[in-house]
């Protein structure tokens, strides 16, 4: 139940005397009331349905004989389509609750006839506004305080439409593996290019890849019960492409094909575009890593099972397209080829790496869903 701010409000919650006292402000059909110094009723609840009751306690009716209509004047609205009712309970008893309808600001009329009620009957009446609150309407999702680095939309030749082969290296050293999951089913994002490409790590530690060749994505899992990249310790991972055939090093072990023994980019060619590349997480559902990440590279060509291993300790082969070493200790950190700057989000800081230093990454965030219910009921006013 939302109420607005001011006297009414106070007295209402706070006093012994009748609601009806609140309800006696001379206003009356045509007159419009200030509807921010009356009570009201909001859809928006925690519950499936609000009731505002207005207990009525004693009402003259300055005549004798018997009451035999009830009429109640409502100035409201309900903005969108939603059941809501007034009642009244009298001498022990609901009446038959009546639907508002109240399609546009306007005074609204609900009698209740052929009754038959005495003066003493009349005592301590309440007046019942109920409303089943609507589905709700999730909004947009915010993200914040969440750990990355943010290059932008870089390495457009090494991983995009113009080139079928590539090569992502670099050390890797989780501290805590969970079931966090991306819209391509990749768990924990280390590396991502937003449309083409993810590198994640599952809760048992294999390899998950993401990739988006022409003509169709799809992702493989790579490792085993034996092989696979542990927590706590620093791990050297490659991920090689070359037109549709993918294989993946884990440690000092090559795959060369999937955890379920499938190649499933056979037959892709060159890359669909893709847009921001990112390190430490992927920025559509924020799945991010939690530990450390050090000597990232990208090539923009294939290379040897041998190149590739002896990179591992630092030798560089040719067309090396994108290396971050995170030595810089403050401020942006940038790639050794092309000066690439990425701005350390969230929480992500430089500790001891691999090679010298490293990012941490603490894998936390908060993902806020806004939820819109879209309507107000006005109950502002009731005249018996």
């Amino acid at each position: 139940i939302v109420r607005p701010d001011g006297d009414i409000a106070s007295q209402w919650d706070g006093t012994s005397s009748p609601h009806n006292t609140f309800l006696s402000e001379n206003i009356e059909d045509p007159n419009i009331p200030d509807i921010n110094s009356y009570i009201f009723t909001s859809s928006f609840a925690p519950t499936s349905f609000i009731t505002d009751e207005f207990t009525m306690s004693y009402l003259d009716i300055n005549v004798g004989g018997i009451v035999t209509d009830i009429t109640i004047e409502v100035y409201g609205s309900e903005t969108i389509a939603i059941d809501s009712t007034v009642n009244i309970y009298i001498a022990g008893a609901w009446l038959t609750a009546k639907p508002l309808e109240m399609t546009i600001p306007n005074w609204y009329t609900y009698t209740w006839t052929g009754l038959s009620y005495t003066q003493g009957d009349l005592d301590n009446m309440q007046i019942e506004f109920k409303s089943i609150r609507p589905d709700s309407i999730p909004g947009v999702p915010t993200y914040e305080n969440f750990d990355y680095l943010q290059y932008g939309d870089i390495l457009d030749l090494a991983i995009g439409s113009t080139n079928n082969q590539f090569v992502v290296t670099g050390w890797v050293n989780p501290t805590l593996l969970t079931s966090s999951l991306s819209a391509n089913s990749i768990h924990n994002v280390f590396i991502s290019k937003e449309g083409n490409l993810e590198i994640g790590i599952d809760q048992t530690g294999k390899l998950e890849v993401y990739l988006n060749p022409s003509p169709a994505s799809a992702t493989g899992v790579y490792g085993n019960t034996t092989v696979f990249v542990p927590t706590d310790q620093w791990t050297y991972i490659a991920v090689r492409y070359d037109q549709g055939d993918v294989d993946v090093l884990i440690g000092e072990t090559w795959f060369y094909k999937t955890s379920t023994d499938t190649e499933p980019w056979f037959g892709g060619g060159s890359m669909n575009s893709g847009n921001d590349f990112t390190i430490g997480a992927e920025l559509t559902d924020y799945t991010c890593f939690n530990g450390k990440l050090d000597e990232i590279s990208v090539f923009n060509y294939t290379l040897s099972d041998t190149e590739i291993e002896l990179h591992g300790g630092r030798t560089p082969p040719p067309s090396l397209d994108f290396l971050a070493e995170f030595e810089e200790l403050t401020g942006s950190t940038y790639d050794s080829i092309h000066g690439y700057a990425g701005t350390l989000e969230g929480d992500a800081k430089w500790a001891n790496g691999k090679d010298n230093f490293g990012i941490l990454f603490d894998g936390d965030g908060y993902k806020i869903f806004e939820e819109i219910y879209g309507t107000y009921m006005y109950a502002t006013y009731a005249d018996i």
